[in-house]
């Protein structure tokens, strides 16, 4: 590129290392195979990885959180882009978004990883009590009203399953662990199952599992 700071020699590179290592964003990079290459400050302080420890040794067992672990095989093995939502339990308890990607040379070849993610505790914490609050005020709302004699339209065994979960003011995420199912599953049945019941939002999904006692 004509105008790259770097090759002009205005930005060393130096500085991109420091200001990665700075983010607030976890960052990891690994070679193929998945041994640790380097780490930024803040997954050191979320994985419990120490320099130059870590570095060389395999990512699965650099780390001693399960969940995480577990993550990062299954992306190895899958061999393609990654995200999750990891509750991370070691070594501080911290709700985690993470996306596992691959660097590929021009033949398609994979010849690094890198792991991101955010730290989502408090949103995470934030959105349930908010999810709880409007439950708890829709069922006070439902209290004086009479939806349950209403026939339920020919919803599946699983979108029954879904709907009571968000009556009972549960997150995607936290739904999606309780079925055993992938997120975007349980975005699919909240798409059919709010085609089917006219429904438009997740607050009209609350309420109508609370008039019809699914909470």
């Amino acid at each position: 590129m004509k105008n790259n700071p770097i090759e002009q020699g205005r930005i060393a590179p130096e500085l991109f290392v420091q200001a990665l290592d700075g983010l607030c964003v976890g960052l990891v990079l690994t070679d193929a195979p998945g041994r640790v290459l380097w780490f930024n400050r803040a997954a050191g302080a979320a994985f419990g990885l120490k320099d130059p420890d870590a570095v060389g040794v395999l990512f699965q067992k650099a780390i001693h959180d399960p969940e995480m672990a577990a993550f990062w095989v299954d992306a190895l093995e899958r061999n393609e882009t990654m995200m999750a939502h990891v509750s991370l339990r070691w070594p501080c308890a911290a709700e985690l978004k993470v996306n596992c990607t691959r660097s590929l040379d021009d033949e398609g070849n994979v010849i690094a990883r890198a792991v991101m993610f955010c730290d989502v505790t408090r949103e995470r914490a934030v959105q349930m009590e908010l999810s709880q609050e409007v439950a708890t005020r829709l069922m006070e709302m439902a209290a004086d009203r009479d939806g349950a004699g209403q026939p339920l339209p020919d919803l599946t065994s699983q979108e029954l399953r879904v709907l009571r979960l968000v009556g009972q003011g549960l997150s995607n995420d936290a739904i999606a662990d309780e079925l055993c199912v992938a997120p975007s599953t349980i975005r699919s049945h909240l798409k059919q199952l709010y085609k089917k019941l006219d429904l438009h939002s997740r607050a009209e999904a609350v309420r109508y599992a609370v008039q019809h006692h699914l909470g």
